[in-house]
């Protein structure tokens, strides 16, 4: 008895998660729809004064396509990160910008981190 009621517990537990599932995705597909951030704002973007919708950032803007210019020359990831480094080019925290591990199309930055 006590193996069958575990396993009916199982399934309605699978059953209500694939519901959640189903709703978070709706939910966030209807703030997406409407323009409103869903996670962490892209590079080149900030949130709105409204708290609700991005703007673009210009001084992030100017950078990746600074960095797009650097790469389209030739330049390895790390050679961006230090000419921009030494063109002051830095994070909004002031940091230098350092290359992402992964860059599918074009330069990827982050803010360095202090280790």
């Amino acid at each position: 008895m006590a193996v069958a009621m575990r396993q009916l517990l199982d399934v309605f537990s699978q059953l209500e998660r694939g519901m959640i599932r189903e709703r978070t995705r709706a939910a966030l597909q209807a703030k997406r729809s409407r323009g409103e951030v869903t996670g962490k704002p892209r590079l080149g973007t900030r949130l709105a004064a409204d708290g609700r919708t991005l703007e673009a950032h210009a001084p992030e803007r100017r950078a990746i396509e600074r960095a797009q210019e650097l790469r389209g020359a030739g330049l390895s990831l790390r050679a961006i990160s230090v000419q921009l480094a030494a063109e002051s080019i830095l994070s909004r925290g002031g940091e230098a910008l350092l290359p992402a591990e992964r860059c599918p199309d074009a330069p990827r930055l982050t803010a360095a981190r202090a280790v």
